[in-house]
Parts: structure tokens; C-alpha cells; sequence
């Protein structure tokens, strides 16, 4: 469903994080309302009220679809996301949530044993829903069908639920309503919620820090959920207990991990190499926190009959962990809040049962200085951090801002003279500097110029359209008095190319520069057919392009836009990660385009051109496919095998791999 909406608001990690945010307080409410119904109402009364929303749920929101909200002009797009799932899937979800407390306290009741290993079930149960996802069902199922299974699913999940509570209410065994909370201390809560938040919290900041700061690929977004919800499925199982135990030894390591990951290693190792050892180790430290604030969670398990409490109060944790990772944008400048719950953490070392302090203390050694010891090189730490964040290279930070869309920094690179501006860890902008006068830095851009300056002068006649505006650098692809439309979805990118405190190109380059704030792909359908004559691509989330601005359908928008007898289309490529070659070629055969290629390197003419890899393609009357032989090779299906990529189907797993030259 998260991956319907990516068209209508971009491929940016904030699409995750909100998505699962609102999850967790779909959770949270199906928790609350799994409580105050155990404390109201029998168990016959609940099933009854049970059958009832299940079947308003399949006679309403069945089968699913995508429902949005009429405009996401004038919307925070998080809160867009938010609304858009609430209305899609808002309520089938709520109702399995509700339904895993009950059903726990039902057996208990039924069976006289221990309902919390069932905790653990519904935990392994998520674990192969999310690996059967990318490994799987993306990659055999459209989006549609993918919709009619998950209704299907549900379908026959309301068939047994519908079977339990025919047993349920027929039992002889009655669950009697209780007052809800009353097995569970405020102390006991307290740490429940504290202990529930840190883990939520850390394995989103966590997937933002990787997914900005380390390693920009989105398939990474599912390995710290993947640890989270295997350390809930350790901490509620009776074998696991040995596992938890050496992580409760191990979390001040842990800690300190990633501390030194966070802090030391971003400044002081740049070799891409380096970074699976970084992301690695990254990962085994927020494991170890992770089991060990469950290992705590599990060791304040109540009487069963007050389970449905017990699972409240985990859920406020994890709620307000996913809502602060919403609300983090507009407090910090940076990923703060991920250095903020390593911190946290330390909460976890603490013993909370007397009984277990004398064990406890013999476990860990020097129990007493370690927290001071920990915090000191927190705050170490963070002195160094924003110490190297001024200093690194010699530079002078000029401006810094967050939003759903990443982090931005625009900064002065003394030694070289250059005004840089990054998002994430990559480059988008660059301009020489020196003693006030500006000049140009093409870096992935050359190609497209170099192209560009070669073509007769008619094509100036019709504007340009470029999805992606960055730096502002492609306000000097056209010559003067001509007219730009540049297509761009941050409002901070928007900010940056204006401030000729930051980059000059879009006020010196004497061309009419139009920008069209919005999703590209949205915002170019709405312009004329045949209205330019370049066309270009360059819109990344990190060191990825948003799927939907490349499927076939996506691609016959832009070519519908391009005239069609003297029309070129580029789209750029480059990645560390993955190669889109084969996926462009596929789609170009069966819309019947031409496709070809440019791999250029850095490095012969000027410092500041960068490698980069584009793909050119030309309408199918156009004549200039022929004209370009001598700038790019041609590429078809043959060269590279590859699915169709449509708004309907595309896997980001069959691309993976460094591009071959």
C-alpha cells in the first residue's frame, strides 16, 4: 500500500517512516481498544462487538484500494501519507490489531496456560510478511493483484475469526470483564513505555541515518524493522532468554558502537568499501539495544489476565517512538533524534526489580561507573560531532535544513573555493567561488552540455523541462531569453538555487527560468503536449531515482511532452547501487523508442566534471537517434535483460548491482 502512494509524494525514506509510524498508532489503538473492552465487557460481549466490525470493515473498505485525500497541494506530506493509509487500510488493520490481544487472553482463559509465546507467533508471522514482500510478492504480483491477495487474506482471516468467536461465545468459560491496568504498577508502565519507545524510535532514526548518511539504498529501509520485530519474537520465547541476557551484558558496547559508527567513522572513512563494514556493525549494535529493551519489556509481564494492559502500554512506547521520528523534522536540523535514544538507551542498563539487583550486579561489573563512563564519550561525542560538522575539509556550513524529503546543507569549501550543497551524503550543486566572482561546475551534468551545444539553434526555440532542479545548474543549458521549466518537489531545494548567497545560475544565466513546485511526473502531465524540446531527468531520493518517474508510463509522459520530430529526453543514471540500463531499454522497446547510452568520466577536461551515466531517448518520428551516434551508443534488450517496469509492477532486486562499464 506504502508503495501505491510513492507516485504522489516521491521515493523519500520519509515515506517509510511515516507509513510505519502510522502503524504503530493503528496499533496503539487496537491495543487501547482490546483494553477498555476487557475491562468492560465479557468475552462474549467482545466477540460479539468483534463479528460486528469485521463485517462493517468487509461490507465498507472491501476490496482495498487506494483512497486519497483530494489535494496534496496544501498538505504536510507526511500528514498526507497518514491520511491516505488511515482511509485505505486504516480500519481492517485496527481490527487485527485488537484482534492479537484478545485472541491472547481467550486461550489463556480457554487453556489455563501461558498466552505470551503467541506474542511471539504473531511477531514471526510480521518477520515473513515483510521478507515474502521485496523477495516475493513484488516481484510476481502488480500492485493490483498484490491488493486482491491482501484482501483475500483478510477474507479468510475474518472466516477464523469469525470460527473463534463462534467458540468464544458458545464457552461454557466466561472471561469476565477487570479494571483495566490493575496488575501493572506505574512504575512497572512507566518502563514499559520508556523501554517500548527506545527500540521504536532507534530502528527508524536508525533507517533515516543509513538510508542519508551511509548507505542511500531503499531496500536497506527494511533490515532495522526486520531486527526489531525478531527481537521482540527472542525476547517473548523461553529459549530466548539466554540470547537476552548476553545482550543486556553487551548493550554498553553496543552503545558505544554506535556512538563511534555515528560520530568517528563519518568523518574519517570515506572509502565506499568501508561501508558494509559500517552498516554491519551499525546493525548488530542496534540489535543488541533492541533485545535488550524487549529482554526488560518481557521481564515486566503481568498475570495473563491483565495481558491486554501489558500490551497497552507497549504500544504507547511504540507509538510515540514512530510519531517522534514524524515530528523530528521540524525540531532538529539534523538526524538529533537518533543520537537522542542511543542515549536514551542507556535507561535499559538500569536493574528495576530489587529482587534481581545483587544478580544483576554480578553480572556487570563496575555497574556504577559505567553510565558516567558512557555518557562522558556521549558528550565527547557530541562536542566532536559538530565539531567535525564545521570543520570537516576546511569548510564553512552556510545553511542546513530538514523536511519529509531528507536533509540539505549548502556549505563554503575554503581550500577550494567552491560553494557545495549536499542532500543526504550526495552532491547536487556545486559552484566555483573566488573573491567574489562565480563560475561554473558542470559535475554529472557535462554530458547533457556537451550534447546540448552541439544541436541547431531551432531547438532553443521551444522551452526545456527539467525534473530536478538541485543547484540550479541547468538554468545555463539554454540560451538567453529562453524559457525554463524546472519540475521540483522540496521547497528547500526551491530556497537553495534562488539565494544567490548560495548559487547564482538561475540569476546569471540570462534564461527565463519557470519553476514548477510538485512532483515532476505529476506536474509535466499537466503541461502541453509537444511543448519541449529537451526534456531532462535528474530527480534522486539519496543515490536512487523514484521508481514511479521511471516506468513505461512515466516515460510516455515525458515523451508525449517532447516534440516529436525534434525532441531528446534524458534521464540520468548514475548509481552505486543500481543499474537502470536494462530496465529504460525494456521499456523504450515496448513503447517503440530509441535508447542510448553515455558513460562519461571525469577527469579529461576539468576536475569538476564528474563520471556520470545518462540515457537518451528520442520520440519515435524523431530523427535524432541517427544524429547521435557519434555522442552515445545505442543499448537494447539484448545488451541487458530486464522485467517492465509499470506503475503496476517494477523490483528494485533486479537491478541491484554496480554499474557495469
Amino acid at each position: 500500500m506504502a508503495k501505491s502512494i510513492l507516485p504522489l509524494v516521491g521515493g523519500s525514506p520519509s515515506v517509510w517512516i511515516s507509513s510505519v509510524a502510522l502503524f504503530q498508532c493503528l496499533l496503539l489503538a487496537g491495543y487501547a481498544y482490546s483494553a477498555m473492552g476487557s475491562a468492560c465487557l465479557s468475552s462474549k460481549e467482545q466477540s460479539a462487538v468483534q463479528t460486528v466490525l469485521i463485517v462493517v470493515c468487509l461490507a465498507t473498505v472491501m476490496p482495498v484500494n487506494l483512497i486519497t485525500p483530494q489535494s496534496i497541494e496544501n498538505i504536510k506530506p507526511e500528514l498526507w501519507v497518514i491520511i491516505t493509509l488511515s482511509l485505505s487500510v486504516g480500519l481492517p488493520y485496527f481490527i487485527l490489531a485488537s484482534n492479537s490481544t484478545l485472541i491472547q487472553r481467550w486461550y489463556h482463559s480457554t487453556f489455563n496456560s501461558s498466552p505470551y509465546y503467541l506474542f511471539a507467533v504473531s511477531n514471526t508471522g510480521s518477520v515473513l510478511g515483510l521478507l515474502s514482500y521485496p523477495f516475493l510478492i513484488e516481484w510476481t504480483l502488480i500492485i493490483e493483484k498484490q491488493m486482491e491477495l491482501w484482501g483475500t487474506v483478510f477474507k479468510l482471516f475474518a472466516i477464523l475469526s469469525f470460527l473463534t468467536y463462534f467458540y468464544v461465545f458458545k464457552s461454557k468459560t466466561t472471561v469476565k470483564k477487570h479494571k483495566q491496568g490493575k496488575s501493572l504498577s506505574k512504575k512497572s508502565a512507566f518502563n514499559i513505555v520508556i523501554l517500548g519507545f527506545i527500540p521504536s524510535s532507534l530502528f527508524l532514526s536508525a533507517t533515516l541515518f543509513i538510508s542519508i548518511d551511509i548507505t542511500p539504498f531503499p531496500l536497506m529501509w527494511i533490515i532495522p524493522l526486520f531486527i526489531y520485530l525478531v527481537s521482540f519474537i527472542v525476547a517473548f520465547t523461553e529459549r530466548g532468554k539466554t540470547i537476552i541476557n548476553i545482550s543486556q551484558l553487551l548493550h554498553p558496547v553496543a552503545f558505544f558502537l554506535m556512538i563511534a559508527i555515528s560520530i568517528f567513522f563519518k568523518y574519517t572513512i570515506y572509502d565506499n568499501e568501508w561501508h558494509t563494514a559500517k552498516v554491519t556493525l551499525l546493525l548488530i549494535g542496534l540489535f543488541i539495544i533492541c533485545l535488550s529493551c524487549h529482554g526488560k519489556v518481557a521481564d515486566e509481564k503481568p498475570k495473563p489476565e491483565y495481558l491486554t494492559s501489558y500490551y497497552l502500554w507497549l504500544a504507547v512506547g511504540g507509538a510515540f517512538g514512530g510519531l517522534s521520528n514524524i515530528i523530528a523534522p521540524y525540531i532538529f536540523d539534523s538526524i538529533a533524534e537518533y543520537y537522542l535514544v542511543i542515549l536514551l538507551s542507556l535507561y535499559a542498563i538500569l536493574d528495576f526489580k530489587k529482587k534481581n539487583k545483587k544478580k544483576y550486579l554480578k553480572k556487570v561489573p563496575f555497574k556504577g561507573v559505567l553510565p558516567v563512563v558512557m555518557i562522558t564519550i556521549t558528550c565527547l561525542s557530541t562536542v566532536l560531532y559538530f565539531y567535525f560538522e564545521q570543520k570537516q575539509n576546511d569548510y564553512t556550513l552556510l545553511f542546513k535544513e530538514r523536511n519529509f524529503f531528507g536533509i540539505s546543507k549548502v556549505f563554503k569549501d575554503n581550500e577550494n573555493d567552491l560553494i557545495v550543497y549536499k542532500h543526504g551524503n550526495i552532491v547536487h550543486g556545486l559552484q566555483k567561488e573566488k573573491n567574489g566572482i562565480r563560475d561554473t561546475a558542470h559535475t554529472y551534468y557535462r554530458p547533457v552540455f556537451n550534447i546540448v551545444d552541439i544541436l541547431p539553434d531551432f531547438f532553443h526555440e521551444k522551452p526545456f523541462g527539467l525534473i530536478g532542479l538541485g543547484g540550479g545548474i541547468f538554468a545555463c543549458l539554454g540560451q538567453n531569453g529562453q524559457q525554463l521549466d524546472f519540475f521540483e518537489i522540496d521547497p528547500i531545494v526551491i530556497k537553495i538555487a534562488n539565494n544567490p548567497e548560495y548559487f547564482t545560475y538561475t540569476r546569471d544565466c540570462n534564461t527565463r527560468i519557470n519553476i514548477i513546485e510538485g512532483d515532476g511526473r505529476i506536474q509535466m502531465e499537466k503541461q502541453p503536449d509537444g511543448k519541449y524540446s529537451i526534456i531532462v531527468v535528474d530527480a534522486f531520493s539519496s543515490d536512487a531515482i523514484p521508481t514511479h518517474l521511471i516506468t513505461k508510463e512515466a516515460i510516455e509522459i515525458y515523451l508525449q511532452k517532447l516534440d516529436q520530430e525534434n525532441g531528446i529526453l534524458f534521464i540520468h543514471i548514475s548509481s552505486r547501487y543500481l543499474d537502470y540500463r536494462g530496465v529504460i531499454a525494456r521499456i523504450a522497446e515496448e513503447i517503440d523508442s530509441k535508447t542510448r547510452y553515455i558513460h562519461f568520466i571525469s577527469g579529461s577536461n576539468n576536475e569538476y566534471d564528474y563520471s556520470s551515466d545518462w540515457i537518451i531517448l528520442t520520440p519515435k518520428n524523431s530523427k535524432w537517434d541517427r544524429e547521435l551516434r557519434g555522442e552515445a551508443r545505442s543499448i537494447t534488450t539484448k545488451d541487458y535483460q530486464a522485467e517492465l517496469w509499470t506503475d503496476n509492477h517494477s523490483n528494485i532486486l533486479s537491478i541491484i548491482g554496480r554499474n557495469k562499464m
